[in-house]
C-alpha cells in the first residue's frame, strides 16, 4: 500500500511538472503574442507615418499644381486686359477717323448743296 502511495505521489509530481512546463510554455507563447502586437504597433507607426508623409507630399503636389494654374489664369488675365486695351486705343483711332471722315463728307454736302441750289 506504501508503494502504491509512493506510486501515486511520484505521478502527481510528474503531472504538476508537466502542468508546470505547459504553463511557461503557454506563458512564454502569450508574452511572445504580447510582444509582437506591441512590435505590431510599433510597426504600424513607421507606416501610419510613411502614409501621412504621401498623404502631404500629394497635398503639396496638388497645391504646386493650383498654383501654377492659378499664375497661368492670371497671365491669361493680364495678356486679355492688354489686348482689351489695345482694341479700345485702336477703336478710338478709328473713331476719330470716321469723325474727321463724318465731317468731310458734310463739308463736301454743303458745298453740293449750295452748288445745286445757286
Amino acid at each position: 500500500m506504501m508503494r502504491e502511495k509512493e506510486e501515486a505521489l511520484k505521478a502527481k509530481d510528474l503531472s504538476t511538472i508537466e502542468m508546470r512546463q505547459t504553463f511557461e510554455v503557454l506563458r512564454g507563447r502569450l508574452r511572445a503574442g504580447e510582444g509582437r502586437s506591441v512590435n505590431a504597433s510599433n510597426g504600424s507607426l513607421p507606416f501610419l507615418m510613411q502614409m501621412q508623409s504621401a498623404r502631404m507630399l500629394m497635398f503639396d503636389r496638388e497645391r504646386d499644381s493650383m498654383l501654377q494654374s492659378i499664375k497661368k489664369l492670371q497671365k491669361e488675365v493680364e495678356r486679355a486686359g492688354q489686348e482689351k486695351e489695345q482694341h479700345d486705343a485702336e477703336m478710338r483711332v478709328l473713331l476719330v477717323e470716321m469723325d474727321r471722315q463724318k465731317a468731310r463728307m458734310e463739308e463736301k454736302i454743303g458745298r453740293l448743296k449750295a452748288a445745286i441750289s445757286d
